[in-house]
């Protein structure tokens, strides 16, 4: 392992392979398919390909490694899985409600991701920028396990669906992954990742607080979060990345075997 400093605590040692989307879902990816995944984007040069990477690099330390799985990343997976017994999920035709959720957890797991994304010098996360000093403040955070300012992050969790007739299922759903991308808002900006079949939008600075009460906004201090269901298709980013790689497929800019 290489000898830097860890960019969340500030310390020199050994760096770990890091992950910023977290690698048990890049695992779950190729696990079912035979260990690669299909990649492709909106960029008209580059071809239709398979993918065994999982996009990390050499970032943190062992201790914040292990900090951030144990902390956040463990429990919150588990949770949005239907793995943790202490979660109880009601689905309805609406969408989904985690009852004795912590979102406090969910919170800061979320916000590591956008973290790391923007602390990341890979090409995958080049799209995320978080400004001094508020990127600082959100380290400070992740470090000290410190829920984070609704006015400096708000997050927004929708469940992708596919209602068409023979569309996507839930399980090809869970399978997507891209690199996140943001949304202008004039005063704020947001940022967008897919996490287990789950659309994340993180706001920076936080959600409105008229819009604090709106369906799938994360409380650190509530326990019951109702996600509501979004339709892949009312997502235009991802409408454009798909119709962009049916098309790299047609004009014959694929290397994946038929």
């Amino acid at each position: 392992m290489p000898i830097g400093k860890c960019k969340l605590c500030n310390k020199v040692g050994e760096l770990q392979d890091s992950h910023v989307l977290p690698n048990a879902l890049f695992k779950n990816i190729f696990r079912a398919n035979k260990g690669k995944a299909i990649h492709f984007n909106d960029d008209k040069h580059t071809f239709v390909r398979y993918e065994s990477k999982s996009w990390s690099e050499f970032m943190l330390c062992q201790n914040c490694e292990r900090h951030i799985n144990e902390s956040y990343e463990q429990e919150s997976i588990a949770a949005i899985r239907n793995c943790l017994s202490s979660v109880r999920i009601n689905k309805t035709d609406t969408g989904i409600t985690f009852a004795n959720i912590n979102q406090k957890t969910l919170q800061l797991f979320l916000v590591s991701i956008l973290w790391r994304a923007a602390a990341s010098t890979h090409q995958a996360y080049e799209k995320v920028y978080l400004p001094e000093p508020w990127k600082e403040e959100i380290r400070i955070s992740i470090l000290e396990n410190k829920k984070v300012r609704s006015s400096l992050v708000g997050i927004q969790l929708r469940r992708l669906s596919d209602p068409s007739k023979d569309g996507f299922s839930l399980a090809s759903l869970k399978q997507l992954l891209i690199s996140p991308f943001f949304r202008n808002h004039g005063n704020r900006f947001s940022f967008c990742f897919l996490i287990e079949g789950f659309f994340v939008e993180i706001f920076v600075p936080g959600i409105q607080a008229k819009r604090r009460n709106d369906l799938g906004i994360v409380a650190p201090n509530k326990s019951i979060l109702f996600v509501p269901y979004q339709d892949i298709f009312d997502i235009p980013e991802l409408v454009q990345i798909m119709v962009s790689g049916y098309g790299k497929f047609v004009d014959g800019k694929s290397r994946i075997k038929s």
